[in-house]
């Protein structure tokens, strides 16, 4: 099941667009496996892995100011498509967002199970905006700098923020998510107290 344009569709239109406005941008589609390795910190297999698309196109832009990528994304939303900003790259789609893929994974999730369940969505950046106004526990990971997407705090200011960056910050937030509520809590009220401890030592039988 394939949620938005194809994905040679999108290549198509992506150059298109570059070309008839005269800003330059390189998507995965023309980057070689090594080179994707260099830009993400992936490895040359995962770099690999990430190149087999269905849809979405991630790309850089290339020299452009802040005007020409106000100029390329209204193009680009005049023609039916959107251009949001990711965590290193920019991305190019069409029909389709996160929060429109998660939320017919959550109709599956229901349908199957015939129960409420309990949405967690964690991210980084501004292109996660749809998935997390869309789940009950939204979590933003801060970036490796430590600051976090301003867009995302701009719309939802009291969002719950990790604590760390990177695959650390994200196992934390997903562990702690995972814990059942009043968890912690009751650990400590059936834990007695040092005094407690004392006192029944102290007191005859």
């Amino acid at each position: 099941m394939i949620i938005g344009r194809p994905y040679q569709e999108l290549v198509r239109e992506l150059r298109r667009l570059a070309q008839d406005t005269g800003i330059a941008v390189r998507g995965f589609h023309q980057m070689s496996d090594q080179e994707l390795a260099r830009e993400t910190g992936l490895t040359i297999r995962e770099a690999h892995m990430a190149r087999q698309r269905e849809t979405g196109e991630p790309f850089l832009f290339r020299d452009a100011t802040p005007a020409e990528i106000r100029i390329f994304s209204r193009k680009a939303q005049a023609r039916g498509y959107s251009v949001l900003r990711g965590g290193r790259f920019w991305h190019f789609s069409g029909g389709c967002d996160k929060g429109l893929a998660l939320s017919v994974l959550i109709g599956f999730f229901r349908t199957a199970w015939q129960t409420r369940i309990v949405t967690v969505a964690l991210g980084d950046s501004g292109n996660d905006l749809p998935m997390f106004r869309l789940v009950d526990r939204p979590i933003l990971i801060p970036k490796a700098d430590g600051s976090f997407a301003s867009e995302v705090i701009q719309a939802m200011p009291r969002i719950r923020r990790a604590k760390n960056a990177g695959p650390q910050g994200w196992a934390a937030a997903v562990l702690d998510a995972l814990r059942p509520r009043g968890h912690a809590r009751k650990v400590r009220q059936a834990r007695p107290s040092h005094s407690e401890v004392e006192q029944d030592a102290l007191t005859p039988v």
